[in-house]
C-alpha cells in the first residue's frame, strides 16, 4: 500500500513539475514576444522622427547649432552600384568608388532624382552611406563649414543642405542649383547616357 502511495506521490510530483516547467516556458515566450513588440514600436517611433544637431556656419561667419527633425531615411532599395537605374519618376545613380573623403573614407553614394508627373525635376538628393553614425556625423559637420566661402564639396551656402540620420548623410540640393543643369528627368538620363553609363529601366 505504501509502495503504491509512493509511486502515486512521485507521479504527482513529476506531473506537477512538468506543468510548472511548461508554465514557465510559456511565460518566458509571452514576455519575450511582449518585449519584441515594445521594441518594434520603439524602433518605429524613433525612426519616423529623430532630432539631430548640426553645427553650421552662417554667411556672416558665425557658427550656429541647428536642429533638424529627420524623418525616416529611406534609400531606394533598387539602386545598382556602378550603374544608373530608372524606375517610375525616379533615377538612381550609385557608386562606391567615386567619392574619396578625409582619411581615405570611400562611402557608397546614391544620388536620387525625382520628377513630377510631367517629367519636371522636383528633387535631387544624395545619400552618402558610411560605415558608422560617427563618420556620418563627422562629415556632416565638416560639410556645414563654409569658412572659405564654400565647403569641402565646393558648394556655397544655400546650394545644398546637409544632415544625417544614423550612418547615412544626406545632401539635399536646392532646386535653383540643380535646375540650372537639368530641367527634366530625361535630361538626367541623357546626361548619364552621354557619359557612357549603363541605363537600367526597372
Amino acid at each position: 500500500m505504501s509502495n503504491n502511495y509512493k509511486k502515486n506521490n512521485a507521479k504527482t510530483i513529476t506531473i506537477s513539475l512538468v506543468v510548472i516547467l511548461i508554465a514557465v516556458i510559456l511565460l518566458n515566450i509571452y514576455l519575450y514576444l511582449s518585449n519584441q513588440n515594445r521594441r518594434n514600436e520603439y524602433i518605429e517611433d524613433t525612426t519616423k522622427n529623430s532630432n539631430v544637431d548640426v553645427m553650421t556656419e552662417q554667411e556672416n561667419g558665425q557658427k550656429e547649432e541647428q536642429s533638424y527633425e529627420v524623418e525616416l531615411v529611406e534609400v531606394p532599395d533598387w539602386y545598382i552600384v556602378g550603374q544608373v537605374a530608372v524606375k517610375g519618376n525616379q533615377v538612381c545613380f550609385s557608386r562606391d568608388d567615386g567619392l574619396i573623403m578625409e582619411n581615405d573614407v570611400m562611402p557608397t553614394t546614391v544620388t536620387v532624382y525625382t520628377s513630377d508627373d510631367s517629367g519636371k525635376l522636383i528633387d535631387m538628393t544624395e545619400y552618402i552611406i558610411f560605415e558608422s553614425e560617427e563618420l556620418a556625423k563627422y562629415h556632416c559637420e565638416r560639410l556645414n563649414n563654409y569658412e572659405d566661402g564654400t565647403n569641402s564639396f565646393g558648394m556655397a551656402p544655400g546650394e545644398a543642405a546637409y544632415y544625417y540620420c544614423e550612418n547615412i548623410m544626406l545632401e539635399v540640393f536646392d532646386k535653383n542649383y540643380y535646375q540650372k543643369e537639368y530641367e527634366t528627368l530625361q535630361d538626367v538620363i541623357d546626361m548619364y547616357a552621354g557619359y557612357g553609363w549603363l541605363i537600367n529601366y526597372l
